[in-house]
């Protein structure tokens, strides 16, 4: 039941062949094989009445729980390639696969072993649940008031990432945040923060985005800070939350139809989740598991890294109408003019990486990011 590409390529195949001799568990073979193999096709995308072009890119998420998978397409405009290769992703799952081995094993459940944090949070319902964190997370993302809405604005805290060639050195992931929060005047000042725990992608670790999470308490504690790792079990996300995190963020082309089990899990737990999609597709699919909070990423990282600067008016149209799900938009922003489009199609804020690392002047791009507004027509001023 593995054969599920209508017209297998001859690198699929000789792929499969090779199958027994793979250095690598097999469930992240085949969750990832689809970036390997896939078809191209082009197709008429109508966007505010105006068609214009779409590449789409169709290409399989292959469980490894459920033996499920789910079919994705989508991205609007001229995909660029940036950063990595098409294999950057499936590497960066491979290693944390391997990775979570040892933390699988620390909390494996046994008669002869006491239990563990991340076990008790997994296993047993708080009878007194605190609602805090998604409090503190909703009042950042979600800017508006009664007759207009602003953007909210996060920062990327990451050292490095597989969709760039630069990368920023800085000695602690608490002393960029603490810069980007230590103005007197609240709009030069940013709303959230996203801290890697990732090294190979994004050259964080687990200390490091604990201790940006202190940091951000200490100096400003209505801002939300989400936890970002390669996702891919369970145990990650009640590692987020022991460590006291607002949400946790989790790839859709990552999990695939295992996100529907995470998000579960989440909601047991009492974990907000941000899902990061790359096609209005994912978006959709991440909308009917309950997502409620979308970031969608630019750059589609499954897709080969490929830049697709239009895709969030194209991925808006699969949101539910009246706001209901908060919708950020990644990938490659830069500009108050970039950002002005996103907030008018609906957006409700912007992550923000490169143009905000190692920038000089980064404060005067958040205070212009938070000085738009557009009211219920849809007229900035």
């Amino acid at each position: 039941h593995f054969f599920f590409f209508e017209m297998p390529s001859i690198t699929t195949l000789l792929l499969l062949l090779v199958i027994p001799a793979a250095p690598f568990p097999l469930p992240t073979f085949y969750r990832l094989l689809g970036s390997i193999s896939r078809s191209p096709s082009h197709h008429t995308h109508s966007l505010d009445g105006v068609d214009v072009s779409v590449h789409s890119l169709g290409y399989h998420h292959y469980s490894s729980f459920s033996g499920q998978n789910t079919r994705l397409f989508g991205s609007i405009g001229e995909g660029i390639v940036v950063g990595g290769d098409d294999y950057s992703l499936f590497e960066s799952v491979r290693r944390k696969e391997y990775e979570l081995e040892g933390l699988r094993s620390e909390h494996r459940k046994g008669n002869d072993r006491p239990v563990t944090d991340l076990q008790m949070i997994l296993d047993y319902v708080d009878t007194e649940p605190d609602y805090t964190s998604s409090i503190r997370l909703q009042n950042a993302l979600r800017k508006g008031q009664t007759n207009s809405k602003s953007l909210s604005v996060g920062i990327d805290i990451k050292r490095k990432s597989p969709t760039s060639t630069t990368s920023t050195d800085f000695s602690s992931a608490a002393l960029v945040a603490q810069s980007f929060l230590q103005s007197s005047d609240p709009n030069r000042n940013v709303d959230f923060a996203v801290v890697n725990a990732d090294y190979g992608s994004y050259g964080g670790d687990v200390a490091d985005a604990e201790a940006a999470l202190k940091q951000i308490r200490e100096q400003s504690p209505d801002t939300a800070v989400i936890y970002k790792d390669i996702v891919i079990d369970p145990l990650q996300l009640a590692l987020a939350k022991h460590l006291g995190f607002d949400a946790c963020l989790v790839m859709a082309c990552v999990v695939g139809s295992d996100l529907l089990d995470l998000l579960n899990t989440a909601t047991m737990i009492n974990l907000p989740v941000v899902v990061e999609c790359h096609t209005e597709e994912e978006v959709s699919v991440a909308v009917e598991n309950g997502a409620g909070t979308v970031l969608l990423n630019r750059v589609d990282r499954f897709g080969g890294n490929r830049f697709w600067p239009d895709q969030p008016l194209a991925a808006v149209a699969a949101l539910p109408p009246g706001g209901v799900v908060t919708a950020l938009v990644a990938g490659k922003l830069g500009t108050a003019d970039e950002a002005r489009r996103f907030l008018d199609a609906g957006y409700d804020g912007v992550l923000v990486g490169e143009a905000f690392m190692g920038r000089a002047d980064a404060q005067d791009l958040v205070e212009e990011l938070h000085g738009m507004e557009v009211d219920e027509a849809g007229t900035f001023f």
